[in-house]
């Protein structure tokens, strides 16, 4: 896997596949390694894409120093800004998960030339949802710093009975916890207070993304604690080109992720 040394921090990515060039922005306390072995989303999309997936500073075999203010989302925008630029990828589908794509969004919001759509899957809570996430991070940073890494791997898996349901194979449940539990320690602490923390994703936020004249497909679940519904609602209200999909449970699309690369071809075909 290639790297890149720059803005402080060596980072680890990966070019595959031949077509539209998209980038692929994976979750908090994941990788791009991860979403290959527990999802399967990146071979699915190298199929049609020239598509960059990275590791995000901190996670898998990407460096940090471990501050919090590393990991604010103009920060992790910026690394991506930079490494599309090394790859020499000018403008593309801005895609990813969670935090991916809220990483996709900022970059989006900064560099509207960068984005020929973007395609945002669960993106972390925004507007009146914020507050209530922000406490739900404190307790993981809490559960962090006494039981590290393991203790939130098993609140995680636990709290998500879909997980360990006939539909998702042994082997795929492994990689995920794997994945998790190989994240560094300190790294993630610092990534969870950033990511859920106050202010941010706020309702002036979300008034800058009313002249976002870019077209954006978003992806909900309907019950998801950390990811709002209504985060992906709100996001929708104010994103002029927006299509909101809204699964028919939860982690149907982990479970089922050629549908949702179904909905992206029709979104894409759909595009002038």
């Amino acid at each position: 896997m290639p790297t890149l040394r720059h803005r402080g921090i060596q980072q680890f990515y990966a070019l595959e596949g031949t077509g539209p060039e998209m980038v692929w922005c994976h979750g908090l306390y994941l990788d791009s390694r991860s979403d290959r072995t527990f999802w399967g989303l990146p071979h699915l999309l190298a199929r049609n894409y020239r598509l960059l997936t990275f590791d995000a500073r901190g996670h898998g075999r990407t460096t940090c120093t471990g501050t919090d203010t590393e990991f604010a989302w103009a920060e992790l925008a910026a690394d991506l800004e930079g490494l599309m630029a090394h790859v020499d990828m000018s403008r593309a589908i801005l895609a990813g998960g969670s935090m991916g794509g809220i990483t996709a969004l900022t970059l989006a919001l900064e560099h509207p030339e960068k984005a020929l759509c973007l395609f945002l899957y669960q993106p972390s809570a925004v507007g009146r949802d914020v507050r209530r996430i922000h406490r739900i991070g404190r307790a993981i940073d809490g559960l962090l710093a006494h039981h590290g890494m393991a203790g939130v791997t098993g609140l995680l898996m636990a709290a998500n009975p879909v997980l360990s349901s006939d539909g998702a194979s042994q082997e795929r449940l492994d990689a995920l916890r794997q994945a998790m539990m190989r994240q560094r320690l300190e790294a993630m602490r610092a990534a969870t207070r950033a990511v859920t923390g106050l202010p941010g994703l706020d309702a002036s936020w979300l008034q800058r993304l009313e002249a976002l004249d870019i077209p954006v497909l978003l992806v909900a679940e309907p019950d998801d604690p950390i990811h709002p519904r209504t985060s992906a609602e709100q996001l929708h209200a104010v994103l002029p080109r927006s299509r909101l999909i809204v699964a028919p449970d939860n982690f149907h699309f982990f479970l089922h992720p050629e549908e949702l690369v179904r909905h992206l071809e029709a979104f894409m075909q759909a595009l002038p």
